[in-house]
């Protein structure tokens, strides 16, 4: 429900920026991560961040 209105706004033919959402999702997923630790419930954005990762530093 977090981001229904979202869904809504692209699904009527909006235009989002979508790379400062997803930056900002994966900053505060790895501080979730770095503060409760690794869970399950942490799999999010986490492939983006790990793409990165591999890209820049194969």
């Amino acid at each position: 429900m977090e981001f229904a209105h979202l869904a809504d706004y692209l699904a009527q033919g909006g235009r989002l920026a979508l790379g400062p959402f997803l930056i900002g999702h994966i900053y505060r997923t790895l501080h979730d991560v770095i503060t409760d630790g690794m869970k399950p419930k942490h799999g999010g954005p986490l492939w983006a961040f790990q793409f990165w990762l591999q890209t820049y530093f194969p």
